[in-house]
């Protein structure tokens, strides 16, 4: 997390569990930071739920069900890095060979290279 958790700034919560009965990833809910403590955060309308400054999600008993975002671009940035990233194993595929070219394949070893 790069900015400071302060009372009185936008949130964003993107529900990440299946235990209120709704989707993962179903709407994106924005909520006001009420108090902060040293581990943990408030939202004015989650009375009952504590989030946790670290982890950036709420801390209910076993999942969580909110991940928190400072900001709407970086659920969009992570729902395209999840995009990408499930395109990208169906393309290659995970048993046996793949529909790619030699020539493909090498431009992806550069590009994900660590060398």
């Amino acid at each position: 997390m790069t900015k400071k958790i302060v009372p009185g700034m936008k949130v964003y919560l993107k529900h990440v569990s299946h235990r209120k009965h709704k989707s993962p990833g179903e709407g994106i809910i924005e909520a006001e930071v009420e108090k902060v403590g040293r581990k943990y955060f408030y939202l004015k309308g989650f009375q009952r739920d504590k989030f946790s400054i670290e982890e950036m999600c709420d801390t209910s008993q076993g999942s969580s069900d909110y991940k928190v975002y400072i900001t709407k671009q970086a659920i969009s940035d992570e729902q395209e890095h999840s995009r990408l990233t499930d395109e990208i194993r169906e393309e290659i595929g995970r048993y046996g060979s793949t529909k790619l070219s030699l020539k493909q394949l090498r431009e992806i070893k550069k590009i994900i290279s660590y060398k």
